[in-house]
């Protein structure tokens, strides 16, 4: 799916915060590209591609597969809606 080479580039505009992050100003995209790579920091991963980026993702931003061989659907929110968890 998505190569390392891609990630980068998805990814090219890293930012360093000092200060309270405002999410709700945050376009969807930059949203997305923070989403990722906290999930990529946080678990180990076979393999996490961020699909949504990409356009038609049918509800899909990012996909995972972790070491367990468990498959994660991930869909990124940036509204003040309540989180839900499915099964």
């Amino acid at each position: 799916m998505t190569n390392n080479r891609e990630i980068q580039r998805l990814m090219n505009n890293p930012t360093s915060t000092t200060n309270k992050l405002h999410f709700e100003d945050l376009d969807w995209r930059r949203f997305e590209q923070l989403t990722y790579e906290i999930l990529y920091r946080e678990k180990k991963w076979e393999r996490l591609d961020p699909i949504g980026l990409k356009g038609n993702d049918d509800g899909v931003d990012i996909l995972g597969v972790d070491k367990e061989g468990i498959t994660w659907y991930i869909q990124c929110n940036n509204s003040p809606l309540k989180i839900q968890y499915m099964a």
